[in-house]
């Protein structure tokens, strides 16, 4: 493990961070750490000093932290601490139980899902966003990278890094508006509306399912690129691909309600995670 004074960022009073886990935002960095108090090893997110200081982040920060506190979400990682816990004016961050196993982006890295198992955890997957729409939150960096899978169990997904949710019963929610500069969602599964600066929502999440679905099936994001503004633009102008060019054997009816999910205009995507999945499932023959 890496020592806490290699790392070029502070631990907040009470934890001992070891190491950094994925890459750093601009926005937050994510940390592998131990309390304290407890023992216990958690995942800390570390929310830039810049925007923990802004007064409409730390509205936002503070409702997303009740609604987990208070709301059972299945297939979530749950929080066990946050730095509404401390009294102190120093970065925000929140603690969420450490899961120790691959990301869904690693296990499709190393091969593509098949039907089945793949429709499995998006029955899971929609469970857990529309839970979270229905508590008023949206995901805001929904994307394998944020999908967690414990022991390597396809079908037993935990759901991770929702950042500083919207809340979709105010319209305005303090966050920076998303632009090319400074997006706060998972770019590989970000949604046009987003990209231009609206508000997510509960078609938002189905948007990101459908192109998480279609990474399982491929291997690929629907809108791979190694130039972030080409990824951009084709969420915004170019059609979804077509499933079946990277997995043949996958019927047809489901590349079609796929590319309903991922419609630009969220009026024209099913109404929810859980429509999206029965969709799929029909599609499928399941």
């Amino acid at each position: 493990m890496v020592a806490q004074e290699s790392l070029e960022i502070a631990a907040p009073d009470g934890y001992r961070v070891y190491r950094v886990l994925g890459s750093r935002t601009g926005v937050s960095t994510l940390l592998d750490a131990m309390d304290t108090g407890t023992g216990n090893r958690v995942a800390l997110r570390v929310y830039a000093p810049e925007l923990s200081a802004d007064p409409g982040f730390r509205e936002a920060f503070e409702r997303t932290v009740e609604i987990h506190r208070t709301t059972q979400l299945p297939h979530v990682v749950r929080l066990v601490g946050s730095s509404l816990d401390r009294n102190g004016d120093g970065p925000q961050f929140v603690a969420l139980e450490f899961v120790d196993g691959a990301t869904l982006r690693e296990r499709v890295d190393f091969a593509p899902l098949t039907l089945t198992p793949t429709l499995r955890l998006a029955q899971r997957l929609a469970e857990a966003l529309d839970a979270a729409s229905d508590a008023g939150l949206v995901h805001r960096r929904l994307g394998s990278r944020a999908i967690l899978l414990d022991d390597d169990d396809i079908e037993e997904p935990m759901l991770t890094d929702f950042g500083v949710g919207k809340d979709i019963t105010d319209e305005e929610d303090g966050l920076p508006r998303s632009s090319p500069g400074r997006l706060l969602g998972e770019v590989d599964c970000i949604t046009p509306e987003e990209i231009r600066g609206a508000p997510p929502d509960a078609r938002s999440h189905v948007y990101a399912l459908s192109a998480i679905v279609f990474e399982c099936l491929t291997g690929s994001p629907p809108f791979a690129s190694d130039w972030r503004p080409a990824t951009l633009h084709a969420h915004l102008a170019e059609p979804p691909p077509k499933v079946t060019e990277g997995a043949p054997r996958v019927p047809a009816g489901v590349g079609e309600v796929l590319g309903r999910g991922m419609a630009k205009a969220p009026d024209e995507r099913p109404p929810t995670a859980r429509h999206l999945a029965a969709e799929l499932e029909l599609a499928a023959g399941l």
